[in-house]
């Protein structure tokens, strides 16, 4: 008797129901870690902890997506996509910081004093910020971008469309960085411009890029500006 044919599981998409559970699982998770495990003492420490937390979560995402056969393709992160979505997403972080660099050098020269140093705060010791670039700068935005875009703005614009899918990313976006700022507009703007930078490219890769290399020059900014 010949071999049996090899059965294959079509891939499929998230649904908005699926993405509405994950953030409220990690939403859940999030505020029971935060009651149960004291915070450590000091910044480096602090920084350490979220950081091997966000890597718990970026793996714990894997594996869900993967355990789910849901589409790869639409994170584009190999392949043609992913060599396109680092492409754009390089030339969209050069292209932001020319306009954040260019306005800040205007407003030197007409005003007297620039406007950078009141949004990266002040300058923190070398080894914490350090430390706050490989977490928030490499780490936590590999969690976010598969979270809030790979997950959450696929799956709503799969069902409603590209207005909707950035809306609805961006608000939760938002939500989740409540704690910074009473109104976190930095994160609301740019929740907005790495969903259509994802949508311009196909690859989470892009975005990615985005935030990375945008967090990477707030972290580092205030050792130059100080």
């Amino acid at each position: 008797m010949g071999r049996a044919p090899e059965v294959r599981v079509a891939a499929r998409e998230v649904s908005v129901a699926e993405a509405a559970l994950v953030v409220a699982v990690w939403a859940a998770a999030e505020a029971i870690l935060s009651r149960l495990v004291p915070r450590p003492g000091s910044a480096a420490a602090a920084l350490i902890w979220t950081g091997a937390i966000r890597l718990a979560e970026t793996g714990g995402l894997v594996l869900w997506w993967r355990a789910r056969r849901f589409a790869p393709a639409p994170l584009g992160l190999t392949g043609r996509q992913a060599r396109q979505g680092l492409r754009i997403g390089l030339w969209v972080a050069v292209g932001f910081g020319a306009v954040v660099f260019g306005t800040e050098l205007l407003a030197r020269l007409l005003a007297g004093r620039g406007w950078l140093a009141a949004v990266t705060g002040p300058a923190r010791p070398l080894d914490e910020t350090l430390w706050l670039v490989a977490v928030g700068a490499v780490v936590a935005p590999a969690f976010e971008e598969l979270l809030f875009r790979g997950v959450v703005y696929r799956a709503v614009r799969v069902r409603w469309g590209v207005t909707v899918g950035v809306t609805a990313s961006t608000a939760l976006f938002g939500l989740a960085h409540l704690a910074t700022a009473p109104i976190p507009w930095t994160q609301m703007v740019g929740g907005a411009v790495f969903c259509l930078v994802y949508e311009a490219s196909g690859s989470l890769w892009a975005p990615y890029t985005v935030h990375a290399l945008g967090n990477g020059c707030l972290f580092l900014l205030p050792l130059v500006l100080g």
